[in-house]
């Protein structure tokens, strides 16, 4: 492989020859996997420029050809888990109608009933489709385990999606009104033009052009803006607050509350870095969850205190888990895709 791909954005894997002919012709592709084990730092990167192939719409790469591309480059805690999804979908897909045994000496009428039924069903789901494709919305996903891509919008506004994150939007009606759904978290670069809205479960975001950072889980609602300004809407009360850059809102419950944060600090995800002052360390176990694609089991008591902790992607799991068993004083178990840590250490003083 070329040692010059390690300095290779997503858009200059795109455009590389060699790379298109491992995602469309499949050439040289144990190449590939053998490269990205050795470099895994470079997976957010491929996984940014499958992304952009998908978004341009390619005929020349097969939807299932994608997936199978993306569980190749995902992480290995996550490419199990996307290789037994493949396979759950493949048996739904080829699974065949089996009848009955009996039915097949019973009355010439009888036998039409099950036909009957399916095309009952058939014909509804058809009708139902039909009228669906005329309001189609573009659904797109970022995977758990470490997986960021970038996309552009139709208005040229760019994407970057966390990873166990889905966004959502409708290409049709992007010309009368700019808006998507969010469902976790995403950092928009937005093209000056008409209102552009984040909608969350909790909130909206609304904005003619700025860069921000939207997190929406859990209930809750965060948005820090990073340039010109940002306008939050509680969807529960109606109350509306505005931000400008180096400032932030938290919403939970009917709460909304404004800071200042650090911009140097603040949404490094995108970098595949992770700092917290002072949160929670369920909010930090759930992240190192979501990123390696682990479970992990705390006490509930543990997960309320408060910590200061880093983490950066580009080290192993067990570096990562270590480091906030140390920080936890608690004691951490590995089993395959499950972390345990458990009760807190007891305090020993060294004699002698």
């Amino acid at each position: 492989m070329k040692e010059h791909y390690l300095g290779y954005t997503a858009k200059e894997f795109v455009q590389d020859k060699g790379f298109k002919e491992w995602i469309v012709q499949k050439e040289h592709q144990q190449d590939w996997v053998q490269w990205l084990q050795k470099h895994p730092s470079k997976r957010s990167e491929v996984l940014e420029a499958l992304a952009l192939v998908e978004t341009s719409k390619s005929k020349a790469i097969s939807s299932l050809r994608m997936r199978e591309l993306r569980a190749m480059v995902q992480p290995p805690q996550a490419q199990a888990l996307a290789h037994s999804r493949m396979q759950r979908d493949n048996v739904l897909v080829h699974t065949p109608l089996d009848l009955p045994e009996n039915t097949k000496k019973s009355n010439p009428i009888k036998q039409w009933i099950p036909y009957m039924a399916v095309a009952c069903m058939i014909v509804p789901l058809a009708f139902f489709l039909l009228s669906a494709k005329q309001h189609s919305h573009k659904t797109v996903i970022a995977d758990r385990g470490a997986t960021h891509p970038n996309f552009t919008l139709p208005d040229g506004s760019i994407v970057k999606l966390n990873a166990d994150s889905k966004l959502t939007y409708d290409p049709k009606t992007w010309d009368e009104q700019r808006i998507v759904n969010l469902d976790g978290e995403a950092f928009f670069e937005i093209k000056e033009g008409s209102m552009f809205t984040v909608s969350t479960t909790k909130g909206e975001v609304n904005v003619p052009g700025a860069s921000f950072n939207v997190n929406a889980r859990n209930e809750a609602l965060e948005v820090a803006c990073f340039l010109r300004s940002v306008q939050v809407k509680n969807k529960q009360t109606g109350e509306k607050m505005e931000i400008r850059a180096q400032e932030q809102i938290a919403l939970n419950g009917q709460k909304m509350e404004k800071s200042n944060f650090d911009m140097r600090a603040y949404a490094t995800w995108r970098k595949g870095s992770f700092y917290y002052q002072e949160k929670p360390v369920g909010v930090i176990l759930e992240e190192i969850e979501r990123q390696y694609n682990v479970h992990i089991k705390a006490p509930k008591a543990l997960e309320r205190q408060q910590l200061d902790f880093f983490f950066d992607l580009r080290e192993p799991l067990d570096n990562t888990v270590e480091n906030i068993g140390r920080a936890l004083n608690v004691e951490v178990q590995i089993k395959e895709d499950t972390i345990i840590l458990s009760e807190v250490r007891e305090e020993f003083t060294k004699v002698g």
